[in-house]
């Protein structure tokens, strides 16, 4: 499976508001926005995660929507910020339910926005006919 997420970059710091673990992800704008609003409701399904205050940040520096997009393109950050309940979370589940959530997003958008085009492309030619 072509993995968005970056499981290689990813890192734990420790904050005074507790364990930060940051994620490199990478998707296009379309599927970064899917992603973010999903998000909420994933990490919640990890009861462990809700014993302490979980805090989290998703900063989209989608790669655009450009096919082929190279290296050196934008990528998103999702940091996630939890106590020592962060441990007890199983670390295959929540990187196999993040991995999901990434490629259904992906996969999603990407029929979005093929409908869009072929629905865009019609409508610009009646819009440039004289």
């Amino acid at each position: 499976m072509d993995d968005p997420i970056q499981w290689g970059r990813t890192h734990l710091d420790w904050t005074p508001d507790g364990y930060r673990l940051v994620l490199t992800i990478r998707l296009r704008e379309r599927a970064a926005a899917l992603f973010e609003s999903r998000l909420a409701g994933l990490l919640e399904s990890f009861e462990a995660l809700l014993d302490d205050d979980l805090l989290y940040d998703f900063a989209s520096g989608a790669v655009p929507n450009v096919p082929r997009a190279g290296v050196g393109t934008g990528h998103a950050t999702l940091a996630i910020i939890a106590g020592r309940s962060l441990f007890a979370v199983d670390a295959d589940s929540f990187r196999t339910a993040l991995t999901e959530l990434a490629v259904t997003c992906r996969r999603e958008a990407d029929e979005q926005q093929q409908r869009d085009e072929e629905i865009a492309e019609g409508w610009l030619a009646k819009l440039r006919a004289p």
